[in-house]
């Protein structure tokens, strides 16, 4: 693709996801439930100016790790008073997420796997509608919650855990950004590292540790086993073997949802995508394409697998499914004589 044609594509790129993340962010009111508490606990934290732990109606708010409320925080002082600022953080992230998904297919199998791989999210609309179809299903990237900012640091550890760099330094990034998943909404941050060398492992290893634990520590110094009890047997433990809060969908719940055509409108090429890959070789031949549908299989049995089901949990097997159709689509372009992948 010539550099003029390139560089015009990819900036129309931008500016629909840019649209599509960020128009009209503050129309709608928040959500029940967890946006309308999200919002309670940010606006909290701007009036006490309170850190590092979250307080919700006086009380310490254990439900969820910090990040995404601090750093929504700080854009919430900024523009105080604002459902678009507040929602910002998530759409920026979705933004990011995006585009490092279309960077990532790009460099590695080329521009039409980036291409079809942002084609494939802009037209998900379970990642920026609410309730689609009248299903119950309010986070998205457009909302005050803290899906987008986990599948952004999910997504980096992704890629950073797949860079040709040094054992140490990939094992650095990989750790610094699984940490920051792990601070963000829990531990599913820790995926990437089963893509690492026992190189890279340890470096890995190490950084998430330092980075999470001072505060989970504070956390368990100050609240003791309250904190234990509620974060991690509670929203963690407890959450993964029954179901609570009344969300006892059944096991095929997110293969409705993932064919539902209100939710994601390609589920069948996703599995063309799949089948072709694993029967074509290029599953056994390209270690990123094994990590790719490694990835999409982990993002759908791991929430099935949860006996709690709720419809967001299933948001980060978008840009891994992304990801396996834009490759399938480099290498059918690139069945072009001359060409190969």
């Amino acid at each position: 693709m010539r550099t003029f044609l390139r560089v015009s594509v990819y900036i129309v790129i931008l500016g629909i996801t840019l649209y599509r993340c960020f128009f009209n962010l503050g129309k709608l009111p928040p959500q029940r439930w967890d946006e309308q508490t999200n919002i309670h606990v940010v606006n909290t934290i701007v009036s006490k100016q309170l850190f590092p732990a979250l307080l919700l109606d006086g009380s310490p708010f254990f439900e969820k790790p910090p990040l995404w409320y601090w750093s929504t925080f700080i854009v919430s002082v900024l523009f105080p008073n604002s459902i678009t600022a507040i929602r910002s953080v998530s759409a920026a992230s979705g933004l990011l997420f995006i585009m490092f998904t279309v960077w990532a297919a790009r460099r590695w199998w080329g521009d039409i796997a980036g291409i079809v791989s942002w084609a494939i999210l802009i037209t998900t609309d379970h990642l920026f509608v609410n309730n689609p179809g009248g299903i119950f299903s309010t986070h998205t990237l457009r909302s005050a919650d803290l899906d987008s900012l986990f599948i952004l640091f999910l997504v980096l550890s992704f890629i950073a855990s797949l860079t040709h760099v040094s054992p140490g330094l990939k094992g650095i990034a990989t750790g610094t950004f699984s940490a920051l998943a792990i601070l963000t909404k829990g531990p599913l941050g820790l995926l990437p590292f089963i893509f690492l060398s026992r190189k890279s492992l340890p470096y890995a290893l190490v950084l998430c540790a330092l980075l999470v634990i001072p505060w989970y520590a504070y956390m368990t110094a100050m609240y003791g086993w309250q904190f234990i009890s509620t974060h991690i047997f509670y929203h963690l433990v407890q959450r993964s073997i029954v179901p609570i809060e009344g969300h006892n969908n059944p096991w095929w719940y997110f293969i409705s949802i993932l064919t539902n055509r209100t939710f994601f409108l390609s589920w069948e090429i996703v599995a063309m995508s799949v089948v072709w890959l694993l029967m074509s070789g290029l599953y056994t031949s390209d270690l990123r394409i094994r990590a790719v549908i490694t990835m999409l299989l982990l993002c759908l049995i791991i929430p099935t697998a949860t006996q709690t089901r709720l419809a967001w949990y299933i948001l980060p097997f978008y840009p891994f499914a992304a990801l396996t159709v834009g490759a399938f689509a480099e290498s059918l372009s690139r069945r072009i004589p001359g060409r190969s992948m």
